[in-house]
């Protein structure tokens, strides 16, 4: 073997090294990036919801879940802390279309970063309900298709302890029935990140209950009736038991317009009516007595 073949064997082999070294070296690169993408989408830190919640944490019935899906720890463990979720204009119970607005704060806390996320949900089907109104652009903002408010990371700084937020909301159309507000509150540890490094979070929730503005008139009825109405709830149809003489039967839905009238006591159909809150009206012996209903 000559030297000239000798030297192309040589660069031959040095050029297969060079392109297996380069082989590897992009698929090292390429898992590195991936573990790297990987593990920062699963390791949830102290501060791993800074810019918001991810959305459907607020342990409503409807979300199912809470922030404790990314905070480890359990949740509310007794504490010290004060945390509340409400509205003042909300006391007498909701108008359809009027906005209202509700605050969520937390209290007595030395943590230095708090999150939140609320919603409100129908309490006949719990499905989200009203429309969330962002008043506070620079702490707040809407997070879950818009069907709740969340911090942003200028909205977890704390002060002095304590920490709150505001939004509207503004109220559903008439029928809807009773509303549940629901907040998850994150009060960190401050700990920095890592998956380990969450434990210390201490995650609360909250809730407060409103129901839908009786129509004028219609609530001094309720008072004294002579009958009983099941199952109430009503899924599809509705019963009226009274132990006296039934001469009329008539619903109405929550605009005054009768969506039933007849004698019949038994096995109303309301399957085509649209869930919220209806009104039966029962005659007996020239005396009308009015019960409220829930329609799922």
């Amino acid at each position: 073997m000559n030297a000239k073949h000798f030297k192309l064997i040589k660069f031959k082999n040095m050029k297969t090294k060079l392109l297996a070294t380069l082989i590897l070296t992009t698929i090292f690169g390429m898992i590195i990036t991936l573990t790297s993408t990987f593990s920062s989408s699963t390791a949830h830190s102290a501060y791993a919801s800074t810019g918001g919640s991810p959305g459907g944490k607020t342990n409503s019935p409807g979300d199912g879940a809470n922030c404790t899906g990314c905070h480890n720890g359990t949740i509310n463990n007794p504490s010290v802390f004060t945390m509340q979720i409400g509205s003042a204009g909300l006391s007498g119970g909701y108008v359809p279309g009027q906005t209202y607005t509700i605050a969520a704060g937390v209290s007595g806390t030395t943590s230095a970063k708090i999150g939140f996320e609320a919603t409100a949900e129908a309490d006949a089907n719990n499905a989200k309900t009203g429309t969330i109104v962002i008043t506070d652009a620079t702490r707040t903002k809407t997070e879950n298709g818009g069907t709740a408010a969340t911090h942003t990371a200028a909205g977890t700084v704390a002060s002095a302890g304590a920490n709150a937020w505001s939004f509207d909301w503004t109220a559903p159309s008439a029928g809807t029935g009773d509303v549940t507000f629901y907040a998850a509150f994150n009060v960190t540890d401050g700990a920095g990140t890592g998956l380990g490094n969450s434990s210390g979070d201490q995650i609360f929730t909250r809730s407060f209950q409103v129901s839908e503005a009786t129509p004028a008139g219609i609530e001094d009825l309720t008072n004294n009736s002579s009958f009983n109405t099941y199952p109430n709830p009503v899924v599809s149809h509705v019963n009226i038991n009274s132990t006296e003489a039934i001469t009329k039967v008539e619903i109405f839905n929550t605009s005054g317009q009768m969506i039933y009238a007849g004698n019949e006591s038994n096995k109303i159909d309301l399957s085509k009516q649209a869930a919220g809150i209806y009104f039966v009206g029962v005659t007996i012996d020239s005396q009308l007595s009015i019960q409220k209903i829930i329609k799922k």
